[in-house]
């Protein structure tokens, strides 16, 4: 029996925040391995809430390599693998989300999920979270430590098959009716949902509604639900431009293509009033050093500027500010 269990934690809600992961390697059945590896995560963005559960600061990952710089000594453990996760879901879809902003080539493995296989092994649990069945079947487990975690999810998996008679892992993919042929696994995100429209609510999400009136709709296939906008193929899920490939949220583009649909509304346009073509507005110094720093920041997650430039302008950023903290007069 051989497959390699993995755990990821992300430093917030972006699937490309990664910034721990576990990975614990079996063969013939036995334990052979275990790594662990902190990693960097894109502008050291991190979300107190995440940092609450599994401990990890900026402050320890800001000399960490990134996953582009860990990915040789990864790469091999996932190259035609079996992957085990608890909640594969989210794991795997950390993986593709995480080696997509680096542009790295996420070789074909097969994933297995151990909640899946825990539920056919012991249904009468009450529920089949990792602390629960680590708990139930004796094994030790600091839980949101991603190496801990990897480890408990390879023994549950190798008491799970036992208990099931099967011989082999990749018996899990008849019993979990999962295609027996390797490929690579992309977990598509439902944005439009009842639970996925928390994520439009944010800054950077509500720039880029505003922005999709802009765009233009070269095509629409409303049946399909699927657009060609400015160029890219889009669809509810994806786009081919370079925001979604990065920020693997939705783009200006994809936020047109719901709004022909009729599932998002559009945000309306604020105009500004003028008199003889010239407006003059009052803005405080905390507006404006706020919406310049949220510009730096997506011009680096889009790889418009490169880190150096991004830390030369968040130094020069903040130097300004400093040393101005009143109310600005800016004459447009």
């Amino acid at each position: 029996m051989n497959f390699v269990a993995i755990d990821f934690e992300t430093a917030n809600r972006d699937p490309a925040s990664a910034c721990s992961l576990g990975l614990v390697v079996v063969k013939d059945g036995v334990i052979t391995e275990q790594k662990q590896w902190l990693i960097q995560p894109p502008n050291l963005a991190f979300d107190y809430r995440h940092i609450k559960t599994h401990g990890i600061t900026p402050e320890m990952v800001k000399d960490a390599p990134n996953l582009a710089a860990i990915w040789l000594d990864l790469k091999p453990y996932i190259d035609n693998q079996i992957l085990l996760a608890h909640n594969a879901q989210f794991d795997i879809n950390v993986l593709h989300n995480t080696t997509a902003v680096y542009n790295l080539e996420l070789p074909v493995f097969k994933s297995v999920c151990t909640v899946e296989l825990s539920r056919r092994a012991w249904p009468e649990l009450k529920n089949h979270k990792l602390s629960t069945i680590a708990n139930t079947l004796g094994i030790a487990l600091d839980h949101h430590n991603s190496s801990s975690d990897a480890l408990a999810c390879a023994k549950i998996a190798l008491n799970a098959c036992n208990c099931l008679n099967l011989k082999h892992i990749t018996d899990c993919f008849d019993l979990l009716d999962m295609q027996s042929t390797f490929e690579t696994f992309e977990y598509v995100r439902d944005f439009w949902d009842e639970q996925g429209f928390e994520v439009h609510s944010t800054e950077d999400q509500i720039k880029r509604q505003k922005s999709a009136a802009k765009v233009c709709v070269e095509s629409l296939d409303i049946e399909n639900k699927i657009a060609v906008i400015n160029g890219y193929d889009v669809t509810l899920c994806s786009c081919t431009c370079r925001d979604y490939s990065v920020r693997r949220f939705p783009c200006k583009h994809m936020y047109r293509l719901a709004i022909e649909l009729g599932i998002f509304e559009e945000q309306p346009t604020i105009k500004s009033k003028t008199k003889k073509n010239s407006c003059t507005l009052t803005i405080s110094a905390d507006q404006i050093y706020e919406q310049v720093l949220s510009d730096i920041k997506d011009d680096f997650t889009c790889g418009k500027i490169s880190k150096a430039e991004y830390d030369r302008q968040i130094s020069r950023l903040s130097k300004i500010f400093c040393e101005n903290s009143l109310a600005q007069k800016v004459n447009t």
